[in-house]
């Protein structure tokens, strides 16, 4: 038998922060229930809508929505992947209609998960290379045919392409 043990303990980051009833959650990635606080972390998006049912610290949340652990996993991984760290709150409340705030700025229609990764793409895109930094308004990319609307906050409707079409 060895006559020592090293025992190694890492402390879970909070990767998700989801807000109900007047108290804002930390999640770590794998979606356990680190803390339970009435303030908001600043450096996470808010997370609204996601109908947690089980939330004790130190417990794996539980959600009334089977499909909401692997949502929540997926938006996530794929904000970060896609470095989304402008977003300031994600709204889960329909999972066909999810919704983000970008910069507290731009509010990003997603609609489902569906092409997740190529509707992020395509919202970094349009942010980066076709709008003002101080411009306002929704992105839509909820539409099936995979065209973004943007819609400034002052009104008329803007159609803005994927990259690589053309108005023709």
């Amino acid at each position: 038998l060895p006559d020592k043990i090293f025992i190694s303990v890492q402390e879970a980051e909070p990767a998700l922060q989801i807000q109900q009833d007047g108290s804002c959650y930390l999640l770590s990635g794998d979606l356990k229930v680190l803390e339970r606080s009435g303030e908001e972390a600043p450096d996470l998006p808010v997370i609204t809508g996601a109908g947690l049912t089980a939330a004790e610290p130190g417990t794996q949340a539980e959600f009334e929505k089977e499909e909401m652990p692997q949502t929540l996993l997926t938006l996530e991984e794929q904000l970060k992947v896609n470095q989304f760290s402008q977003v300031t709150a994600i709204d889960v409340t329909r999972l066909y209609s999810i919704e983000l705030s970008y910069d507290e700025k731009i509010t990003v229609r997603i609609g489902s998960l569906g092409n997740l990764q190529e509707k992020l793409q395509l919202a970094r895109y349009i942010i980066d290379n076709k709008l003002d930094a101080d411009q306002a308004g929704t992105l839509d990319l909820s539409q099936e045919n995979g065209q973004a609307i943007f819609r400034p906050d002052y009104g008329s409707n803007s159609v803005i392409l994927p990259p690589g079409t053309s108005s023709d």
